[in-house]
């Protein structure tokens, strides 16, 4: 009889370990992209800079939206990553970007938002290594959304 019962709890954990990877495997990440990004303070450096001069960032107006993407590895190495499929938007609608990833990026996979008249400002999110597709959606009506889903 003892054999029988180890052998019922056994496949109960061995039932629950695979339930709770499944779980995990489909779960989706997602990270927003704000319309706009206020930059309240912001320790500027140039090597460029006169000596004795100082930096401010001017930041009385937010930072629109400019683009986003998936990068392999931290954005500061710009290793953008072109997608597989991409559909255009329609006057004003929706366009939406897919990025089919095989396995794990050694260096990580990045969602990245860009501000700014040509993208200086980055924000952006390190997505699951288990993540298989990430997509990027951008809404241009009325009140613009963009969004990333990775699962």
């Amino acid at each position: 009889m003892v054999p029988k019962r180890l052998s019922a709890i056994a496949q109960c954990v061995v039932a629950l370990a695979l339930a709770s990877f499944s779980m995990y495997a489909l779960a989706k990440d997602t990270f927003k992209c704000p319309d706009t990004l206020r930059v309240s303070a912001a320790a500027l450096q140039s090597p460029d800079l006169p000596e004795g001069g100082e930096m401010a960032f001017k930041s009385d107006a937010p930072l629109p939206f400019f683009s986003m993407g998936m990068f392999s590895g931290h954005p500061r190495e710009q290793a953008s990553l072109v997608p597989d499929n991409e559909r255009a938007a329609p006057a004003g609608g929706v366009s939406t970007s897919v990025w089919t990833f095989p396995g794990p990026d050694a260096y990580g996979k990045y969602a990245v938002c860009e501000y700014g008249p040509a993208g200086q400002v980055q924000i952006y999110k390190r997505m699951p290594d288990a993540a298989r597709t990430c997509t990027a959606t951008a809404r241009s009506v009325r009140a613009r959304e963009a969004a990333f889903e990775c699962e």
